[in-house]
């Protein structure tokens, strides 16, 4: 996934235990970046979520990788995961605090349906879930949540999804994170941005 965000400079990154702190926006906050992207939680916490949760394995692989990120100034964000006991923030950095958490996500999802995990959201003026059928992994986004007369737009599988809306989201970003449509209307079905079905 690293790749793919290839296209900003190098300003100001950071690598740290915690992840990788992609172009730093000033602009924004001293201490934000345009992309956060987190180096995988443990084996333990890795293991413990994938069978608790019932993590689909082109999901699983991404997990390996990375424990979620935050792209295009939190446009974008893939929730990572926690232990789910003894876990203390450092709030002494402030780099490295987690994205959203997977288990807390969907929380009141696994009551409603089994035969989808959520695992992203887009932060725009409608909160968009994105979640993906464990039998299929087909990729589905929602507004407002699971509901499934709010479906905004499919892909097949999960890596069409992340190679197709980063590559989608690059287009209006230039190689220093400015943005040149308001980020609300960059959500799947709304505004600038098309479904893709």
């Amino acid at each position: 996934m690293l790749q793919l965000l290839n296209k900003f400079k190098n300003v100001r990154n950071v690598e740290n235990e915690c992840g990788w702190f992609l172009t730093n926006t000033p602009s924004e906050g001293p201490l934000a970046y345009l992309n956060v992207v987190l180096k995988p939680a443990s084996p333990h916490v890795r293991t413990f979520a994938i069978a608790e949760l019932h993590i689909p394995d082109p999901l699983e692989e991404f997990y390996t990788s990375y424990n979620g990120c935050m792209l295009f100034r939190g446009l974008l964000a893939i929730y990572g995961t926690l232990p789910t006991s003894g876990y203390l923030i450092n709030r002494s950095s402030s780099l490295g605090q987690l994205s959203y958490d997977l288990y807390q996500a969907n929380a009141e999802l696994r009551t409603a349906t089994i035969d989808l995990l959520m695992f992203a959201r887009y932060n725009g003026d409608e909160r968009t879930h994105v979640l993906i059928e464990r039998d299929s992994g087909q990729v589905l986004a929602y507004s407002g949540g699971a509901r499934r007369d709010s479906l905004r737009a499919t892909w097949p599988t999960f890596d069409e999804w992340l190679a197709s809306e980063i590559h989608r989201l690059l287009a209006f970003f230039n190689e220093v994170g400015n943005c040149s449509a308001d980020l609300a209307t960059l959500v799947p079905g709304a505004g600038k941005s098309s479904p893709v079905n």
